[in-house]
């Protein structure tokens, strides 16, 4: 098994133009995940770019998107977004443990 590294998070400004790219790059599928840790962020990603709801949307529907705890997944729901994996607590390390099993999981079945 070769061992990869990658940032685990990184936090963006909330200006428009990095919004948009953000959307932009979910839509072009450059994206495994996208992980939301608060309700705020959701709003932020709706709400501060130039892209329309239904825009985002369907860029969303591009990414795997992972929540952190039931209050943030709640939020996403309410904008019309399915999460893939949502956190049974609200700390990040658990949900960064969740994100791993489960995506060893998807790699697994592709596998089949």
């Amino acid at each position: 098994m070769e061992v990869q590294e990658f940032p685990v998070y990184e936090t963006l400004a909330n200006s428009p133009e990095v919004i948009d790219s953000l959307i932009k790059k979910l839509s072009g599928n450059q994206l495994s995940a996208v992980v939301f840790t608060s309700s705020y962020a959701v709003d932020v990603l709706f709400t501060k770019g130039s892209f329309s709801e239904i825009e985002v949307q369907e860029a969303l529907k591009h990414t795997n998107v992972c929540s952190l705890g039931p209050t943030t997944t709640k939020t996403l729901n309410l904008r019309g977004i399915q999460v893939d994996v949502q956190s049974k607590s609200i700390a990040i390390n658990p949900l960064l443990e969740e994100i791993k099993e489960w995506l060893e999981k998807q790699r697994a079945a592709q596998l089949l």
